[in-house]
């Protein structure tokens, strides 16, 4: 017999990643996945919801402020990743600069095709495309700096 389920999830609104308590990334209903994202230091404002990375608390105001979204070449970017690569990378921000780092599990480098599509898709966005050796790994890290 096959049936259909239904699950939920919260994905931040400003970075996209999903809220994944190490076990469960869906629940079966939205409050149970709300309720999760509360646990781990998620809000949500006006129907938004922010990983901890996405907002800061300003104690003097009592309110949270949430950082600018992502522009879409970013979003674009980490779908990408996401989906050839698998869900661990990290992205970084500076005042002019996005540095979006990703382990290469097994691989030296993107293959050529990968870096056509990542060239195309960011155009004058993409400031460069680096290889370098893990900090604590013995595995390459491919880094990806593109301009805010």
């Amino acid at each position: 017999m096959i049936i259909t389920e239904v699950f939920y999830g919260i994905a931040c609104n400003r970075c996209g990643e999903i809220c994944d308590d190490g076990e469960h990334s869906f629940w079966n209903d939205e409050s149970g996945a709300e309720e999760n994202a509360m646990n781990y230091d998620w809000i949500e404002e006006k129907g938004k919801h922010y990983c901890l990375n996405c907002y800061e608390y300003d104690e003097d105001a009592d309110k949270n402020i949430i950082y600018p979204d992502y522009p879409q070449h970013l979003k674009d970017l980490n779908k990408f990743l996401k989906t050839i690569l698998g869900y661990s990378h990290e992205t970084k921000e500076s005042e002019e600069f996005f540095v979006v780092s990703k382990s290469l599990h097994n691989r030296i480098s993107l293959d050529s095709y990968e870096v056509s599509y990542i060239k195309g898709l960011l155009g004058e966005n993409l400031v460069s495309i680096e290889y370098q050796k893990h900090p604590r790994y013995s595995r390459n890290e491919c880094i990806i700096t593109i301009k805010k």
